[in-house]
């Protein structure tokens, strides 16, 4: 069975500004350093899951000013009218607008044209809370219309419209066909009237891409909440191709039978479904299929080994023994059995600790591995914390430098989430713990990589610090930089849920693309130019196959061929196995 993911699922621009904002201020709340309430002005979002996340961060959702009580309100992305922008400023209240942009283009046009004498036709939802802004910014003006009978009983004369001061604009999230058919009938009437194409291209977007994946599966999943207009929207389209089509809030919701028996399932969501729902329908879906015995056993038993080795973190662990011998080859240090396996085991419990240390995280961004752990979470601990006295202990083995970085490396990925600097003694200062600083995920996990494979070898090893290891700790770090970027820009939504303030948030995922695609380019030529000069030996050319491994991957997550789950996970941490494949082989032939 094959499972098709739409390329536009998930949270369209607005949307995802709007949580970006309420998840700030809930941040705000939680760290202390904003004593004020916060609450929206209705749900912020159509999804009971996304606005339950939000109460239990404090951000409550009210539905008059009376109800705010003094709080800072958030005006939800689908916007509100003036008059209620109004009560909110008379009852004291901080307003915070997360008003879609395209929203808010619709209200400014809206607004001109009423103020002008205008009367203002909006074609949408009548009651959808959109529709209600834009109702308050047509000053009396405006005229909701969403089928030809609405038309009708308008061009009945039952409301004074000027043929020659009509504008019509429509709801954000329309039906592009439904829309065109209501405007030509509109201009047959009132030829003179003034049309803005006003549907955001997002939703465009979407509904071109739903008929046309439901045109290639016998089974449509639409993952949205049962008052999102623009999911059930989407199943109607999907529908319409004559493709069984079923829209789920949850994972709960699926239709099990037929999931079964299709061959390929096609999956998209509304703009107002976050990614980790999307992901647990996704993975509900995988199980079913495997369940139902469709899949050969052979497939299963490879999704099964995958699965176990990459959730456990065996799999990373022993690419770092791949990579150590590869940073061996490049500085021309002789291979002992302590550095793999100091770097095995030191990875294995960074895994372990980290994953504790943001379960909450894992809850949104990879529910397979979370599942493991609700399953083996005891097991886990007790290995990692095995595995990290392993580490220290094999250090002690090489001599007091090499004991120390390790020491220190464990203990200050032990300590990465801890608060380091109470509360009481300084007060207003934000960064309590490692993990408070921006991008010092990324960053610190790229260090540790480097320091473990490449720098404690050199120590061990007696060589002294020249080019060759600078090199190899330049070309460990990057590889592994790429690859912790790479993952917190897939969980950069989760990200934002718990308070990692990692480098795809600060910079965005579009610039942390451009900034890996720019280091893999950077590396490559650092290989290459440090071979052809002889500060290293060839080695470094043979190496640029990393790099390029790496564009790949990174490729196959831009264009959504692999970006789901532990699989993507495995094809990324295969890349240290590449780097140790490469130098093994070279050394056969050249060493």
């Amino acid at each position: 069975m094959a499972i098709r993911v739409a390329r536009t699922a998930g949270f369209c621009m607005g949307v995802r500004r709007a949580m970006g904002i309420a998840l700030q201020s809930a941040h705000r709340l939680t760290t202390g350093r904003d004593d004020s309430g916060v609450c929206t002005f209705g749900p912020l979002i159509h999804n009971p899951q996304v606005v339950a996340l939000l109460e239990k961060k404090g951000i409550r959702s009210v539905s008059s000013a009376e109800q705010v009580r003094g709080d800072s309100v958030i005006i939800r992305a689908h916007g509100i009218p003036p008059e209620t922008r109004n009560e909110l400023k008379k009852a004291g209240t901080a307003l915070i607008d997360a008003t879609c942009p395209r929203v808010a283009r619709v209200q400014s046009i809206v607004k001109k044209h009423a103020a002008q004498g205008y009367s203002v036709v909006i074609i949408g939802d009548p009651g959808h809370a959109e529709i209600v802004g834009l109702l308050g910014y047509a000053n009396g003006r405006g005229h909701v219309v969403s089928s030809t009978e609405d038309l009708k009983k308008l061009a009945d004369g039952s409301a004074d419209i000027d043929p020659s001061r009509l504008c019509v604009v429509v709801q954000t999230t329309q039906d592009r066909a439904r829309f065109e058919s209501l405007v030509a009938r509109i201009r047959d009437k009132w030829p003179e009237c003034v049309v803005f194409d006003t549907i955001c291209e997002s939703t465009q977007q979407r509904q071109a891409e739903v008929v046309d994946l439901a045109g290639q599966v016998d089974l449509m999943i639409i993952v949205g909440g049962k008052q999102s207009a623009n999911t059930r929207r989407l199943t109607e389209l999907s529908a319409s191709t004559g493709t069984p089509s079923y829209q789920v809030e949850t994972e709960d919701d699926l239709p099990v039978a037929e999931v079964r028996r299709a061959k390929e399932v096609g999956i998209t969501a509304g703009a107002s479904t976050p990614n980790w729902l999307i992901r647990l329908v996704i993975d509900t879906v995988e199980r079913i299929k495997e369940e139902s015995g469709d899949v050969p056993l052979p497939s299963r038993l490879f999704s099964k080994f995958m699965y176990l080795t990459t959730a456990s973190g065996v799999q990373p662990a022993l690419g770092g023994a791949f990579l150590t011998y590869a940073c061996c080859v490049v500085q021309g240090i002789p291979m002992r059995w302590e550095y793999p396996a100091i770097a095995s085991t030191y990875i294995f419990s960074i895994i372990h600790l980290t994953f504790l240390a943001h379960r909450d995280a894992a809850l949104y961004n990879e529910p397979a591995r979370s599942r493991f752990y609700e399953r083996h979470g005891g097991k886990m601990s007790i290995a990692g914390a095995v595995s990290a006295v392993a580490a220290v202990v094999l250090s002690g083995l090489l001599g007091l430098l090499p004991f120390l970085i390790v020491l220190f490396a464990v203990c200050a990925g032990a300590a990465y989430t801890r608060t380091i600097v109470p509360s009481r003694l300084f007060k207003g200062f934000k960064y309590r713990s490692l993990k408070d600083i921006p991008g010092s995920k990324d960053i610190f996990s790229a260090g540790a990589w480097a320091g473990i494979t490449a720098f404690v070898p050199m120590l061990a090893s007696g060589a002294r610090f020249g080019f060759a290891s600078l090199a190899a700790i330049v070309f460990a770090g990057t590889i592994a930089f790429v690859r912790s970027v790479i993952f917190d820009v897939r969980h950069i939504q989760s990200d934002q849920i718990v308070g990692n303030e990692t480098i795809p948030l600060i910079a965005g995922k579009r610039a942390s693309k451009v900034m890996l695609g720019g280091l893999a380019l950077f590396l490559a030529v650092f290989l290459a130019v440090s071979a052809n000069y002889g500060a290293i030996s060839s080695v470094g050319y043979y190496l640029t196959a990393c790099v390029a491994y790496a564009c790949g991957y990174l490729y196959l997550y831009h264009e959504r061929i692999i970006f789901q789950g532990v699989s993507f996970e495995a094809v990324v941490d295969m890349n240290f196995y590449v780097a140790g494949a490469v130098a093994a082989l070279w050394s056969a032939y050249y060493g």
